[in-house]
């Protein structure tokens, strides 16, 4: 077996994971609105932006918050967006967008197992 395959499976496998806890999360999970309350840009040495989001929202009258594990350009300090929490502990808290990150390390699993048959031409 190829490091072609090697890495294509473990992300496809990776990513699969990643989707089931996703999955599981948002089963037990109550979808509420949040308000961002910052947003920083922090550039890495080679000059990538990744952005940091810092959200807060209120269950039964308390205020619970943190940073969020998504970022879209539509968001804004003092705008709203969309989490799960948990209710047992709602400083467990999730995008309605976590999925994304499945669906990239599946699609990266994808293209390393097709880039297979490119490079080593079989």
């Amino acid at each position: 077996m190829g490091i072609f395959n090697i890495i294509g499976i473990g992300l496809i496998v990776s990513g699969m994971i990643y989707y089931q806890f996703a999955r599981q999360f948002k089963k037990k999970a109550i979808r509420t609105t949040a308000t961002i309350t910052e947003i920083q840009v922090d550039r890495n040495s080679e000059g990538v932006e990744r952005y940091i989001v810092d959200v807060e929202f209120e269950v039964d009258g308390k205020l619970y918050g943190g940073r969020l594990d998504n970022y879209s350009s539509g968001m804004c300090k003092g705008g709203k967006t969309e989490v799960y929490y948990d209710p047992a502990n709602p400083n467990k808290f999730k995008s309605t967008e976590s999925n994304v990150g499945a669906i990239i390390l599946i699609l990266l699993g994808v293209f390393f197992l097709v880039m297979k048959y490119f490079v080593a031409g079989k």
